[in-house]
């Protein structure tokens, strides 16, 4: 199994900050094993890679979420409200087909991991090991991103971002 160093343990939040999926009912497919199931699954994982295809991957995904109901859609699912963002109020209900593709175009991994909470929530299921791991990747991704666009890509200053970088991942897991 790729990944070996990397947790695959639950992420715990006592402040309750964080919605963790601890409690449920496994999904049927492993999330290894999902690719590999159906000719769809292999498009719908395919399609997440390609950045011309990111879109429409995540428009088609959701319709498929929501049942084809898109009058349930709003951007992120409401699992992403913040002060300058509220679902809602983004013309999801005038023309949620649009809004959905634009989420998956620029809010790619909003688009994701809201899918997956509304399933984990209508069918109460547990996240499962590889999901844990996928986190933490992408969580490491986007600080190693953060720290090199905040050092302005400044090659003598590289070393002190790895060693916060480090630091980070020692600090918030």
């Amino acid at each position: 199994m790729c990944c070996i160093c990397i947790s695959d343990d639950p992420v715990e939040d006592s402040t309750g900050r964080i919605k963790v999926y601890l409690q449920g009912v496994p999904f049927r497919t492993t999330m290894m094993h999902a690719p590999c199931t159906s000719f769809t699954s292999f498009l719908y994982c395919l399609g997440q890679f390609i950045p011309c295809t990111m879109g429409i991957t995540q428009y088609m995904l959701r319709r498929k979420v929501l049942e084809g109901d898109m009058g349930r859609y709003s951007c992120g699912q409401g699992y992403f409200d913040c002060l300058c963002f509220k679902a809602g109020n983004c013309c999801e209900s005038s023309c949620p087909h649009v809004c959905a593709f634009l989420e998956g175009c620029f809010c790619n991994c909003i688009a994701v991991s809201a899918s997956r909470m509304y399933i984990q929530d209508q069918f109460d299921l547990t996240s499962d090991k590889c999901d844990y791991r996928l986190i933490r990747i992408v969580s490491n991704i986007l600080i190693i991103i953060i720290l090199i666009n905040y050092y302005n890509y400044d090659q003598e200053q590289l070393p002190s971002a790895f060693q916060l970088y480090l630091w980070c991942s020692r600090n918030f897991r």
